[in-house]
């Protein structure tokens, strides 16, 4: 009879466990999911510890190993504090990163065989900038634990962890990129050239399987319808019946890195403005109810700019009627198109597809 209150005891304590922790369901782009099924990996937040502050963050692969082993200051997002050790697949680890606050300090890589493989220094200057270079890689051996980078110098030649489809050649001086670079992304076909000094990224030009040539000044991904600060974009239309309306653009990359730019749309009434800005709307089939085009509110329009710069997957997301509808579609991809002269986005010389959201209030 002793033996109920025992199993009743150990049943209590698992619940009262249960209740210290989160699970989450993660895709490999960061992204939350509803299911262990449709996840990539699982994320175990446990509550501290006795005696202890930070909670225990531990991530596993699908297949029950270990995928990370860290701890955090917060539950959502995380603030990773100390040491966190990451593990591939085949149980050998991957990572071992320092921080602080949750910015990282240093980090120590290894290959999926065990070798060791760089050693990346993190100062506090640089701890806010572009994540493609605000480190200083003071190590770099090859996957045979060949030595190509010491003490901050020498010639690097592999794949980048911070792209890790691509692979590039270049001199490595102080611990940054210096002077002419290479590589290609093999598995999409494209190629790359590049010039640095002292790690800033001056010039690039890609060259993609189709022979085509796109050049691109900034590492972090380039906007086809300008740089991150974004510059103001002013359409003129020119119909029977011109709304005014304003519109925000904002721009995901389908990339991990996601970016957004702020762009103004202005309608003014038709024969005004400069004549080169000006965009004849015909409307199509029969005329336009100039009731519905006087109606008020907001037209939502999604699209994609492809890799090869063609705007695809064209949708309203949110509608007003037929004739405004149709007169935003015409002002959102004519608006990208004008802007982005039919040129994909670039990501640190890798044309990527870009999906806009764009509502236009009339």
């Amino acid at each position: 009879m002793r033996l109920l209150p025992t199993i009743y005891l150990l049943f209590l304590s698992t619940v009262c466990f249960a209740q210290r922790q989160n699970v989450y369901y993660l895709k490999d782009n960061g992204k939350y999911v509803q299911s262990k099924d449709s996840a990539d990996y699982i994320r175990v937040v446990r509550e501290p510890d006795t005696g202890t502050v930070n909670f225990i963050v531990l991530e596993y692969y699908k297949n029950g190993k270990a995928k990370l082993k860290g701890e955090s200051s917060t539950i959502e997002p995380l603030t990773f504090e100390g040491s966190a050790i990451s593990y591939f697949p085949n149980g050998k680890r991957s990572a071992i990163e320092q921080f602080n606050h949750g910015i990282k300090k240093v980090s120590y890589t290894y290959y999926p065989n065990g070798k060791a493989q760089a050693v990346r220094e993190y100062p506090d200057a640089l701890a806010n900038a572009n994540r493609y270079k605000n480190f200083t890689l003071t190590t770099y051996n090859d996957t045979t634990g060949k030595a190509l980078v010491t003490d901050g110098n020498g010639d690097f030649a592999g794949f980048e962890i911070e792209m890790n489809d691509r692979y590039a050649e270049g001199k490595i001086v102080n611990g940054k990129k210096e002077g002419a670079w290479k590589g290609s992304y093999p598995a999409d076909k494209v190629t790359f050239v590049e010039q640095y000094h002292d790690g800033n990224l001056l010039t690039g030009t890609c060259n993609t399987e189709k022979n085509k040539k796109y050049p691109y000044h900034t590492e972090v991904a380039l906007l086809n319808i300008g740089y991150p600060e974004g510059s103001t974009l002013d359409l003129v239309i020119s119909s029977n019946v011109v709304p005014v309306f304003s519109g925000i653009m904002r721009a995901e990359t389908t990339s991990s890195e996601a970016v957004t730019v702020t762009s103004r749309l202005v309608g003014v009434p038709a024969g005004t403005g400069p004549p080169s800005s000006r965009m004849n709307m015909p409307m199509g089939g029969s005329a336009p109810n100039l009731t519905n085009l006087q109606e008020h509110g907001t037209v939502v329009v999604s699209l994609t700019v492809d890799k090869n710069g063609r705007a695809t997957d064209i949708k309203i997301k949110k509608s007003l009627n037929e004739d405004l509808d149709r007169t935003a579609l015409k002002i959102a991809t004519d608006g990208i198109m004008r802007k982005t002269n039919n040129t994909p986005a670039i990501l640190l010389g890798k044309p990527i597809e870009t999906q806009y959201t764009i509502p236009i209030t009339f």
